[in-house]
């Protein structure tokens, strides 16, 4: 079988499953008394996420979708350049160091 029909046959195999087990889960209390009903739905909500995903991929590959380029992303703010080496809105980053361990941002100048 191909890669597309065995996830297509496991898929409907799980949703079957879920089917059957309808009649057990009345609410969200039946799944806190029991613990393996509740890792039943869960692992097989998971797989068929899981397999909606892989046949979802697989078709947008086998259509040429998946290669499309994406645009860019709009450019982030830039940070004025009053507000640059600071945090929070104008404090120094290294405000809190004693003044012989500070980083100076300015250009050292010729004395």
């Amino acid at each position: 079988m191909t890669f597309l029909v065995e996830r297509l046959a496991e898929l409907r195999r799980h949703l079957d499953h879920l089917r059957m087990l309808r009649p057990r889960v009345r609410g969200a209390e039946s799944l806190d008394r029991d613990l393996s009903l509740h890792n039943d739905v869960l692992f097989s909500l998971f797989t068929v996420c899981q397999l909606v995903i892989d046949i979802a991929g697989e078709l947008a590959a086998r259509r040429g979708t998946w290669s499309r380029p994406r645009p860019d992303p709009p450019a982030r703010s830039a940070v004025p350049p009053d507000q640059r080496g600071t945090r929070d809105g104008g404090v120094p980053a290294d405000a809190s160091a004693p003044p012989q361990a500070r980083r100076t941002t300015q250009p050292a100048t010729a004395v």
